[in-house]
């Protein structure tokens, strides 16, 4: 996906020093915006995945000990 033939398409559509503005219009235009806002919901979901694990395993460490009480 990235490589020469993207540089190339980049540098032929930069045509004057006020094309892309600002990192956020190149990262556009480059489609890698898409591809960073993926990779923020993909740390977001394991990170949910990893607190609900934590929560499940803490709770059901708890209850286990909670019940060998006499």
């Amino acid at each position: 996906m990235w490589g020469p033939i993207s540089a190339d398409q980049i540098l032929a559509s930069w045509s004057h020093p006020g094309r892309f503005r600002s990192e956020s219009t190149l990262a556009a235009f480059t489609a890698f915006a898409a591809f960073a806002a993926f990779a923020a919901f993909a740390a977001f979901a394991a990170f949910t995945a990893f607190a609900a694990f934590t929560a499940f395993t803490a709770f059901t460490a708890f209850t286990a000990f909670a019940g060998t009480e006499s």
